[in-house]
Protein backbone atom coordinates (compact mmCIF):
# COMPACT_ATOMS: atom_id res chain seq x y z
CA UNK A 1 0.00 0.00 0.00
CA UNK A 2 1.65 3.31 -0.72
CA UNK A 3 1.66 6.06 1.31
CA UNK A 4 -0.71 8.42 0.04
CA UNK A 5 -3.56 5.68 0.43
CA UNK A 6 -2.49 4.42 3.76
CA UNK A 7 -2.55 8.41 5.06
CA UNK A 8 -5.76 8.84 3.19
CA UNK A 9 -7.24 5.18 4.91
CA UNK A 10 -6.23 6.63 7.88
CA UNK A 11 -7.49 9.89 7.54
CA UNK A 12 -11.19 8.53 6.74
CA UNK A 13 -10.70 6.17 9.84
CA UNK A 14 -10.02 9.25 12.17
CA UNK A 15 -13.03 11.09 10.40
CA UNK A 16 -15.80 8.02 10.90
CA UNK A 17 -14.44 7.97 14.63
CA UNK A 18 -15.28 11.19 14.85
CA UNK A 19 -18.60 11.32 13.41
CA UNK A 20 -19.35 8.52 15.17
CA UNK A 21 -18.39 9.11 18.41
CA UNK A 22 -20.34 12.60 17.77
CA UNK A 23 -23.64 11.01 16.70
CA UNK A 24 -23.81 9.34 19.98
CA UNK A 25 -25.34 10.27 23.29
CA UNK A 26 -22.45 9.47 25.70
CA UNK A 27 -22.87 12.57 28.18
CA UNK A 28 -25.89 12.23 30.33
CA UNK A 29 -28.03 14.80 29.90
CA UNK A 30 -29.43 13.41 27.21
CA UNK A 31 -30.29 10.08 29.55
CA UNK A 32 -31.73 12.69 31.61
CA UNK A 33 -34.00 13.86 29.16
CA UNK A 34 -35.17 10.76 28.13
CA UNK A 35 -36.07 9.27 31.40
CA UNK A 36 -37.71 12.36 32.64
CA UNK A 37 -40.27 13.02 30.33
CA UNK A 38 -43.52 12.63 30.06
CA UNK A 39 -44.30 10.23 27.62
CA UNK A 40 -47.38 9.31 28.31
CA UNK A 41 -48.37 12.75 26.78
CA UNK A 42 -47.31 12.41 23.41
CA UNK A 43 -45.34 14.94 21.70
CA UNK A 44 -43.38 15.46 18.36
CA UNK A 45 -40.93 18.04 20.15
CA UNK A 46 -39.72 15.35 22.56
CA UNK A 47 -39.28 12.78 19.02
CA UNK A 48 -36.94 16.09 17.80
CA UNK A 49 -35.30 16.85 20.52
CA UNK A 50 -34.25 13.32 20.94
CA UNK A 51 -33.21 12.65 16.62
CA UNK A 52 -31.76 15.78 17.16
CA UNK A 53 -29.90 15.57 20.76
CA UNK A 54 -25.60 16.06 19.95
CA UNK A 55 -23.76 15.87 23.13
CA UNK A 56 -23.04 18.94 25.27
CA UNK A 57 -20.27 19.35 27.45
CA UNK A 58 -20.30 23.42 27.96
CA UNK A 59 -23.94 24.34 28.03
CA UNK A 60 -22.70 27.60 29.55
CA UNK A 61 -20.82 28.61 26.30
CA UNK A 62 -24.14 28.11 23.72
CA UNK A 63 -25.69 31.22 24.33
CA UNK A 64 -26.55 34.60 22.32
CA UNK A 65 -23.29 36.16 23.77
CA UNK A 66 -21.43 33.79 21.46
CA UNK A 67 -24.06 33.35 18.36
CA UNK A 68 -24.42 29.68 19.55
CA UNK A 69 -20.99 29.03 18.57
CA UNK A 70 -20.16 27.58 22.06
CA UNK A 71 -21.74 24.95 21.23
CA UNK A 72 -18.76 23.86 18.83
CA UNK A 73 -16.50 23.64 22.10
CA UNK A 74 -17.94 20.33 22.71
CA UNK A 75 -16.56 18.64 19.70
CA UNK A 76 -13.05 19.24 20.99
CA UNK A 77 -14.03 16.80 23.69
CA UNK A 78 -15.44 14.65 21.03
CA UNK A 79 -12.38 14.90 18.86
CA UNK A 80 -10.22 13.95 22.04
CA UNK A 81 -12.58 10.73 22.47
CA UNK A 82 -11.90 9.50 18.71
CA UNK A 83 -8.21 10.24 18.36
CA UNK A 84 -8.23 7.83 21.73
CA UNK A 85 -10.47 5.44 20.31
CA UNK A 86 -8.26 5.80 16.94
CA UNK A 87 -4.92 4.86 18.98
CA UNK A 88 -6.92 1.64 21.00
CA UNK A 89 -8.31 0.42 17.58
CA UNK A 90 -4.68 0.43 16.53
CA UNK A 91 -2.97 -1.10 19.46
CA UNK A 92 -5.73 -4.04 20.01
CA UNK A 93 -6.22 -4.55 16.19
CA UNK A 94 -3.33 -7.37 16.15
CA UNK A 95 -4.73 -8.56 19.00
CA UNK A 96 -8.29 -8.73 18.06
CA UNK A 97 -9.00 -9.85 14.19
CA UNK A 98 -12.43 -7.48 14.09
CA UNK A 99 -10.99 -4.58 14.80
CA UNK A 100 -7.91 -5.15 11.99
CA UNK A 101 -11.11 -5.70 9.74
CA UNK A 102 -11.74 -1.96 8.83
CA UNK A 103 -13.44 -2.14 5.58
CA UNK A 104 -16.28 -3.88 7.38
CA UNK A 105 -16.29 -1.32 10.73
CA UNK A 106 -16.78 1.23 7.65
CA UNK A 107 -19.27 -0.53 6.44
CA UNK A 108 -20.97 -0.79 10.43
CA UNK A 109 -20.15 2.98 10.68
CA UNK A 110 -21.97 4.31 7.26
CA UNK A 111 -24.88 1.99 8.30
CA UNK A 112 -25.57 3.75 11.94
CA UNK A 113 -24.66 7.20 10.50
CA UNK A 114 -27.34 6.79 7.89
CA UNK A 115 -30.20 5.48 10.48
CA UNK A 116 -28.94 8.64 12.48
CA UNK A 117 -29.41 10.80 10.08
CA UNK A 118 -32.49 9.55 8.48
CA UNK A 119 -34.41 9.92 11.79
CA UNK A 120 -33.30 13.61 12.59
CA UNK A 121 -33.93 14.46 8.59
CA UNK A 122 -37.87 12.84 8.89
CA UNK A 123 -38.02 14.77 12.42
CA UNK A 124 -37.10 18.14 11.41
CA UNK A 125 -38.54 17.44 7.83
CA UNK A 126 -42.43 16.66 9.77
CA UNK A 127 -42.34 20.13 11.75
CA UNK A 128 -41.90 21.83 8.44
CA UNK A 129 -44.23 19.81 6.63
CA UNK A 130 -47.03 20.54 8.74
CA UNK A 131 -46.12 24.25 9.84
CA UNK A 132 -44.62 24.26 13.75
CA UNK A 133 -41.60 24.88 13.42
CA UNK A 134 -41.87 28.10 11.09
CA UNK A 135 -45.82 29.42 12.30
CA UNK A 136 -47.44 32.22 10.77
CA UNK A 137 -46.80 35.89 12.45
CA UNK A 138 -49.22 37.13 14.84
CA UNK A 139 -51.05 40.13 14.08
CA UNK A 140 -48.62 41.43 16.87
CA UNK A 141 -46.30 40.71 15.07
CA UNK A 142 -46.90 41.42 11.59
CA UNK A 143 -47.77 45.30 13.02
CA UNK A 144 -44.38 45.62 14.37
CA UNK A 145 -41.44 47.62 12.25
CA UNK A 146 -39.50 45.50 10.52
CA UNK A 147 -36.58 46.68 12.21
CA UNK A 148 -38.19 45.90 15.49
CA UNK A 149 -37.18 42.82 15.36
CA UNK A 150 -33.83 40.79 15.84
CA UNK A 151 -32.14 38.56 12.56
CA UNK A 152 -33.39 35.13 13.49
CA UNK A 153 -37.38 35.96 14.15
CA UNK A 154 -37.13 37.92 10.91
CA UNK A 155 -35.91 34.30 9.17
CA UNK A 156 -38.11 32.52 10.96
CA UNK A 157 -40.71 35.09 9.91
CA UNK A 158 -39.54 34.50 6.25
CA UNK A 159 -40.71 30.95 6.21
CA UNK A 160 -43.62 31.64 8.03
CA UNK A 161 -45.10 33.59 5.47
CA UNK A 162 -44.69 31.06 3.30
CA UNK A 163 -46.19 27.75 4.18
CA UNK A 164 -46.45 25.75 0.76
CA UNK A 165 -42.42 26.55 0.08
CA UNK A 166 -41.91 25.64 3.83
CA UNK A 167 -43.84 22.34 3.59
CA UNK A 168 -41.68 22.04 0.44
CA UNK A 169 -38.62 21.88 1.99
CA UNK A 170 -40.24 19.57 5.18
CA UNK A 171 -41.24 16.98 1.75
CA UNK A 172 -37.51 17.10 0.68
CA UNK A 173 -36.14 16.58 4.01
CA UNK A 174 -38.30 13.81 4.52
CA UNK A 175 -37.45 11.90 0.96
CA UNK A 176 -34.07 12.69 1.85
CA UNK A 177 -34.31 10.60 5.32
CA UNK A 178 -36.30 8.12 3.72
CA UNK A 179 -33.68 7.53 0.74
CA UNK A 180 -30.88 6.84 3.35
CA UNK A 181 -33.03 3.91 4.58
CA UNK A 182 -31.36 1.88 1.35
CA UNK A 183 -28.27 1.04 0.46
CA UNK A 184 -29.27 1.75 -3.49
CA UNK A 185 -30.24 4.77 -2.99
CA UNK A 186 -27.90 6.65 -0.20
CA UNK A 187 -26.44 8.93 -2.59
CA UNK A 188 -29.56 10.54 -3.27
CA UNK A 189 -30.66 10.99 -0.03
CA UNK A 190 -27.09 12.42 0.59
CA UNK A 191 -27.44 14.56 -2.21
CA UNK A 192 -30.41 16.00 -0.80
CA UNK A 193 -28.92 16.75 2.17
CA UNK A 194 -26.26 18.41 1.24
CA UNK A 195 -28.16 20.83 -1.11
CA UNK A 196 -31.10 21.63 1.32
CA UNK A 197 -28.60 21.60 4.50
CA UNK A 198 -25.77 24.50 2.98
CA UNK A 199 -28.98 26.86 2.45
CA UNK A 200 -29.86 26.38 5.83
CA UNK A 201 -26.07 26.26 7.10
CA UNK A 202 -25.41 29.63 5.74
CA UNK A 203 -28.64 31.22 6.93
CA UNK A 204 -27.70 29.68 10.47
CA UNK A 205 -24.52 32.06 10.53
CA UNK A 206 -25.63 34.88 8.79
CA UNK A 207 -29.35 35.42 10.76
CA UNK A 208 -27.79 34.50 13.94
CA UNK A 209 -29.86 31.40 15.16
CA UNK A 210 -28.15 30.45 18.03
CA UNK A 211 -27.91 26.99 17.09
CA UNK A 212 -25.70 26.74 14.13
CA UNK A 213 -24.37 22.97 16.02
CA UNK A 214 -26.90 20.83 14.36
CA UNK A 215 -27.08 22.08 10.56
CA UNK A 216 -23.16 22.00 10.60
CA UNK A 217 -23.41 18.32 11.67
CA UNK A 218 -26.00 17.21 9.16
CA UNK A 219 -23.92 18.66 6.92
CA UNK A 220 -20.70 16.78 7.71
CA UNK A 221 -22.61 13.29 8.06
CA UNK A 222 -24.64 14.53 4.83
CA UNK A 223 -21.09 14.94 2.99
CA UNK A 224 -19.05 11.44 4.63
CA UNK A 225 -21.91 9.36 3.28
CA UNK A 226 -22.29 11.12 -0.78
CA UNK A 227 -18.27 11.58 -0.21
CA UNK A 228 -18.28 7.35 -0.68
CA UNK A 229 -19.69 7.40 -3.58
CA UNK A 230 -17.60 10.28 -5.22
CA UNK A 231 -14.61 8.83 -6.96
CA UNK A 232 -17.17 7.00 -8.84
CA UNK A 233 -19.50 9.66 -9.53
CA UNK A 234 -16.13 11.69 -10.66
CA UNK A 235 -15.39 8.68 -12.83
CA UNK A 236 -18.64 8.41 -14.63
CA UNK A 237 -19.55 12.38 -15.07
CA UNK A 238 -16.82 14.11 -15.32
CA UNK A 239 -14.30 11.77 -17.06
CA UNK A 240 -16.80 9.90 -18.68
CA UNK A 241 -15.67 6.56 -18.66
CA UNK A 242 -17.43 3.10 -17.59
CA UNK A 243 -17.52 3.22 -13.96
CA UNK A 244 -17.59 -0.47 -11.69
CA UNK A 245 -20.49 -0.07 -9.17
CA UNK A 246 -20.22 -0.17 -5.67
CA UNK A 247 -20.92 -3.30 -4.07
CA UNK A 248 -23.81 -3.31 -2.10
CA UNK A 249 -23.16 -5.88 0.03
CA UNK A 250 -24.69 -5.69 3.66
CA UNK A 251 -23.14 -6.82 7.29
CA UNK A 252 -26.55 -7.58 8.09
CA UNK A 253 -28.13 -11.21 7.25
CA UNK A 254 -31.42 -10.15 5.01
CA UNK A 255 -33.33 -11.06 7.74
CA UNK A 256 -32.77 -8.75 9.85
CA UNK A 257 -32.69 -6.03 6.80
CA UNK A 258 -36.44 -6.86 6.26
CA UNK A 259 -36.77 -6.14 10.47
CA UNK A 260 -34.44 -3.35 10.49
CA UNK A 261 -36.45 -1.50 7.13
CA UNK A 262 -39.45 -2.52 8.77
CA UNK A 263 -38.71 -0.92 11.90
CA UNK A 264 -37.48 2.06 10.24
CA UNK A 265 -40.49 2.70 8.45
CA UNK A 266 -42.46 2.54 11.38
CA UNK A 267 -40.91 5.26 13.34
CA UNK A 268 -41.18 7.27 10.59
CA UNK A 269 -44.37 7.05 9.95
CA UNK A 270 -45.12 7.69 13.93
CA UNK A 271 -42.90 10.57 13.50
CA UNK A 272 -44.90 12.06 11.14
CA UNK A 273 -48.40 11.15 12.39
CA UNK A 274 -46.98 12.86 15.55
CA UNK A 275 -46.39 15.98 13.62
CA UNK A 276 -49.83 16.14 12.40
CA UNK A 277 -51.25 15.42 15.69
CA UNK A 278 -49.86 18.29 17.18
CA UNK A 279 -50.48 20.42 14.25
CA UNK A 280 -54.08 20.16 14.63
CA UNK A 281 -54.33 19.85 18.44
CA UNK A 282 -51.03 22.07 19.89
CA UNK A 283 -48.78 23.61 17.75
CA UNK A 284 -45.98 24.08 20.36
CA UNK A 285 -44.55 27.78 19.59
CA UNK A 286 -48.06 29.65 20.27
CA UNK A 287 -50.11 29.68 23.13
CA UNK A 288 -53.31 26.84 22.27
CA UNK A 289 -55.48 28.49 24.62
CA UNK A 290 -58.41 30.00 22.86
CA UNK A 291 -58.67 33.79 23.21
CA UNK A 292 -61.68 35.87 24.27
CA UNK A 293 -64.51 35.13 21.70
CA UNK A 294 -64.71 37.91 19.10
CA UNK A 295 -62.04 40.32 20.32
CA UNK A 296 -59.30 39.41 17.53
CA UNK A 297 -58.16 42.58 15.96
CA UNK A 298 -56.19 45.85 15.99
CA UNK A 299 -57.64 48.64 18.67
CA UNK A 300 -56.39 52.00 18.45
CA UNK A 301 -56.67 53.04 21.88
CA UNK A 302 -58.88 56.22 21.90
CA UNK A 303 -59.15 57.19 25.11
CA UNK A 304 -56.34 56.29 27.94
CA UNK A 305 -56.82 57.81 31.33
CA UNK A 306 -53.86 57.09 34.66
CA UNK A 307 -54.81 57.88 38.52
CA UNK A 308 -57.99 59.78 36.95
CA UNK A 309 -55.52 62.14 34.33
CA UNK A 310 -56.74 61.68 30.77
CA UNK A 311 -53.61 61.62 28.88
CA UNK A 312 -53.65 62.68 25.26
CA UNK A 313 -52.44 60.60 22.41
CA UNK A 314 -48.88 60.63 22.34
CA UNK A 315 -45.98 58.58 20.83
CA UNK A 316 -43.44 59.60 23.20
CA UNK A 317 -44.84 59.39 26.38
CA UNK A 318 -44.20 56.37 28.30
CA UNK A 319 -47.35 55.84 30.32
CA UNK A 320 -49.65 56.21 27.08
CA UNK A 321 -50.86 53.04 25.51
CA UNK A 322 -50.83 53.80 21.73
CA UNK A 323 -52.93 50.66 20.61
CA UNK A 324 -53.74 47.26 21.25
CA UNK A 325 -53.35 43.58 19.80
CA UNK A 326 -56.02 40.76 20.98
CA UNK A 327 -54.60 37.85 19.23
CA UNK A 328 -57.01 35.05 18.54
CA UNK A 329 -55.35 32.90 21.36
CA UNK A 330 -55.14 34.14 24.84
CA UNK A 331 -52.31 36.60 23.92
CA UNK A 332 -52.72 40.15 24.47
CA UNK A 333 -49.89 43.02 22.91
CA UNK A 334 -49.74 46.47 24.01
CA UNK A 335 -47.70 49.44 21.96
CA UNK A 336 -46.29 52.11 23.83
CA UNK A 337 -43.14 54.35 24.14
CA UNK A 338 -41.79 53.02 27.17
CA UNK A 339 -38.10 51.00 25.91
CA UNK A 340 -38.40 47.05 25.86
CA UNK A 341 -35.80 44.98 26.90
CA UNK A 342 -35.77 42.12 24.16
CA UNK A 343 -35.69 39.00 24.51
CA UNK A 344 -32.73 38.10 22.60
CA UNK A 345 -33.09 34.18 23.30
CA UNK A 346 -33.01 32.07 19.98
CA UNK A 347 -36.25 30.34 20.59
CA UNK A 348 -35.84 26.41 20.57
CA UNK A 349 -38.24 23.36 20.09
CA UNK A 350 -39.26 22.88 23.58
CA UNK A 351 -42.52 21.77 24.77
CA UNK A 352 -44.08 24.48 27.17
CA UNK A 353 -47.05 25.17 29.08
CA UNK A 354 -49.10 28.13 27.21
CA UNK A 355 -47.39 31.11 29.25
CA UNK A 356 -44.18 30.07 28.74
CA UNK A 357 -44.61 29.85 24.81
CA UNK A 358 -43.22 33.05 24.21
CA UNK A 359 -42.11 32.93 20.09
CA UNK A 360 -44.42 35.44 19.49
CA UNK A 361 -42.32 37.80 22.10
CA UNK A 362 -39.35 36.65 21.65
CA UNK A 363 -36.72 39.03 19.47
CA UNK A 364 -39.26 41.51 18.94
CA UNK A 365 -38.90 44.85 20.14
CA UNK A 366 -42.15 47.55 19.79
CA UNK A 367 -44.13 46.42 21.75
CA UNK A 368 -45.31 44.44 25.14
CA UNK A 369 -46.98 41.03 25.30
CA UNK A 370 -48.96 39.90 27.81
CA UNK A 371 -50.17 36.11 28.36
CA UNK A 372 -54.15 36.71 30.42
CA UNK A 373 -56.74 34.69 31.67
CA UNK A 374 -60.35 35.61 32.53
CA UNK A 375 -62.40 35.30 35.44
CA UNK A 376 -65.78 34.98 33.34
CA UNK A 377 -67.58 35.93 37.12
CA UNK A 378 -66.29 39.30 37.33
CA UNK A 379 -64.92 39.92 33.90
CA UNK A 380 -61.75 40.12 35.03
CA UNK A 381 -58.54 39.91 33.00
CA UNK A 382 -55.52 39.30 34.69
CA UNK A 383 -52.50 39.96 32.31
CA UNK A 384 -49.08 39.00 33.44
CA UNK A 385 -46.11 39.71 30.89
CA UNK A 386 -44.21 37.08 29.03
CA UNK A 387 -41.05 38.90 28.16
CA UNK A 388 -38.37 37.26 31.02
CA UNK A 389 -37.13 40.58 31.47
CA UNK A 390 -40.17 42.79 32.67
CA UNK A 391 -42.27 39.55 34.35
CA UNK A 392 -42.91 42.43 36.72
CA UNK A 393 -45.72 44.24 34.81
CA UNK A 394 -49.30 42.67 35.35
CA UNK A 395 -52.32 44.19 34.60
CA UNK A 396 -56.37 43.35 36.88
CA UNK A 397 -58.26 44.68 34.26
CA UNK A 398 -62.35 44.57 33.88
CA UNK A 399 -63.31 44.36 30.30
CA UNK A 400 -66.39 45.57 28.93
CA UNK A 401 -67.56 45.02 25.33
CA UNK A 402 -69.64 48.05 24.79
CA UNK A 403 -70.37 46.79 21.44
CA UNK A 404 -68.33 44.88 18.63
CA UNK A 405 -66.09 47.29 18.20
CA UNK A 406 -65.50 48.77 21.30
CA UNK A 407 -64.08 47.45 24.30
CA UNK A 408 -63.07 49.15 27.60
CA UNK A 409 -60.53 48.15 29.77
CA UNK A 410 -60.56 49.40 33.31
CA UNK A 411 -58.17 48.39 36.62
CA UNK A 412 -54.94 48.58 37.91
CA UNK A 413 -51.19 47.82 37.50
CA UNK A 414 -48.95 46.39 39.59
CA UNK A 415 -47.76 49.92 41.41
CA UNK A 416 -51.35 50.15 41.92
CA UNK A 417 -52.11 52.76 39.34
CA UNK A 418 -55.60 53.32 38.00
CA UNK A 419 -55.92 52.83 34.34
CA UNK A 420 -58.74 53.25 31.98
CA UNK A 421 -58.42 52.52 28.54
CA UNK A 422 -61.38 52.90 25.46
CA UNK A 423 -60.10 50.64 22.91
CA UNK A 424 -61.73 51.00 19.18
CA UNK A 425 -61.18 48.54 16.78
CA UNK A 426 -59.25 49.65 13.11
CA UNK A 427 -60.51 48.17 10.04
CA UNK A 428 -56.92 47.79 8.46
CA UNK A 429 -56.03 45.91 5.90
CA UNK A 430 -52.52 43.54 5.67
CA UNK A 431 -51.87 42.33 2.52
CA UNK A 432 -50.88 39.20 3.81
CA UNK A 433 -54.20 38.10 4.82
CA UNK A 434 -55.80 39.18 2.07
CA UNK A 435 -57.00 37.14 -0.79
CA UNK A 436 -54.27 36.91 -3.62
CA UNK A 437 -57.08 35.68 -6.19
CA UNK A 438 -59.18 38.74 -6.60
CA UNK A 439 -58.03 42.35 -6.58
CA UNK A 440 -57.12 44.08 -3.26
CA UNK A 441 -58.94 46.67 -2.08
CA UNK A 442 -57.36 49.57 -0.26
Amino acid sequence: MSTKLAVTRRAIKYVTLFLVVLSLPIDGKFYTYLFSGNWTSFHITDLVNLTGYLPSYFGELDNERYLGLGGFSSWLVIAAIAAALFYLTDRLSTRYAWLADEDRLYDWARIFLRYRLAFLLIAYGAIKLFPLQFPHPSLSNLYTNYGDFLNWKIWYHTLGVTPNYTAFLGGVEVLAGVLLFYRRTVVFGAGLTIGLITNVVFSSFSYEMGNQVLPVYVFLVGFFLFAHDLPRLYTLLFREQATAPDPLGSPLPVRWQVVSKGLSWGFAFVIVLAALFNYKQDPYLTPSTPGLAGTAGFYNVREFILNNDTIPYSRTDTNRWQNVIFEKWATVSIKTAKPVRVDSSRYLTKRLPDFARVYESAGVDGRRYFGYALDTLTSTLQLKNKNAHHREEEYNLTIRQRDGNTIVLEGWNERQDSIKAVLERADRKLLLLESRRFPIQL
